[in-house]
């Protein structure tokens, strides 16, 4: 960590690359599941994984743009 950066700082850079990480693993997961021919309906559907993966990825893209400027 920086000098210049305060812990607080440093706390929402590393949940921004949380979310990140975790959205882009769900989105390749819900594309996996997807394309295998899975299909099972409710809240663990692949759509519904991909969508969720998705936003937790812009999401953390979002708050570390807004952390680098």
């Amino acid at each position: 960590m920086p000098p210049s950066e305060t812990p607080r700082a440093s706390d929402r850079r590393a949940f921004a690359l949380t979310l990140l990480i975790l959205g882009l693993g769900l989105f390749v997961w819900g594309v996996v599941l997807g394309t295998d021919g899975i299909t099972f309906t409710g809240i663990a559907s692949p759509g519904v994984i991909l969508v969720v993966g998705a936003l937790a990825f812009a999401g953390g893209s979002h708050l570390l743009g807004r952390e680098n400027r």
